[in-house]
């Protein structure tokens, strides 16, 4: 960031596709991809993964190093105080029960883990390897393209909930205009899943404009039955 002032300006939701506007201010859909907000959460069309790097690689993603950092088991819970767009924000997240190998949350959120990530039923959230530097996409739609990529492997967070260790932290980007980009970040903790998300709009690839953070405050995870 360029400067204190530029990270303390007040969010721009004007500058958000609407798509973007609605997703930021209903805190309920958030917490829909446990706190996922992403461009495509909206779009009423079915999203078609696009193959990057890691996607050619299936055979070196473990899905068993994924499930640390995205816990899915009946009865998780994880709780989440923030801002989003300037309005406070808090919400009580639960997987109340579980459908197949699907996942089901009271945020009306499904979750599967498969051979390469965990995913929701339009894109992948996480997908390993669990590397700096893996990357993926998926086509949200014709103007809607979501770029995903692992820019962290090792980071120490500390939230209302405690200090993490060992932290993944993935980065999304959506192209807003020619000028700007809608950037998403979320930091997964191994055993507990994810413990912060950030929004901001980058312009001109070096002003970041503010346009939300949560934090877990507290958590449960269950184990599953075998």
């Amino acid at each position: 960031m360029n400067s204190k002032e530029e990270r303390q300006r007040q969010p721009d939701s004007t500058a958000l596709p609407p798509s973007e506007t609605d997703r930021s201010r209903e805190f309920g859909r958030v917490f829909a991809l446990l706190c996922a907000v992403v461009v495509a959460a909206s779009c009423a069309t079915t999203s078609a993964e696009a193959p990057g790097p890691a996607a050619r690689a299936v055979a070196k993603s473990d899905p068993a190093e994924v499930a640390r950092y995205y816990p899915l088991a009946v009865g998780n819970t994880w709780t989440y105080k923030g801002k989003l767009l300037g309005q406070p924000a808090e919400r009580r997240v639960t997987v109340v029960r579980k459908d197949g190998p699907i996942y089901i949350d009271d945020q009306q959120g499904e979750f599967m883990l498969d051979g390469e990530g965990v995913r929701d039923r339009k894109r992948y959230l996480l997908k390993g390897p669990i590397s700096r530097g893996n990357t993926w996409m998926s086509v949200a739609s014709v103007s809607s393209v979501e770029h995903f990529e692992i820019t962290d492997t090792g980071r120490s967070v500390s939230v209302a909930a405690g200090r993490f260790e060992g932290c993944v932290v993935v980065r999304a980007t959506n192209r807003i205009d020619a000028g700007k980009e809608f950037v998403t970040e979320w930091t997964y903790a191994p055993g507990v899943g994810l413990v912060r998300m950030d929004n901001f709009i980058l312009r001109n690839k070096k002003e970041y404009v503010p346009q939300g953070e949560i934090e877990l405050t507290a958590y449960e995870i269950k184990t599953e039955a075998k």
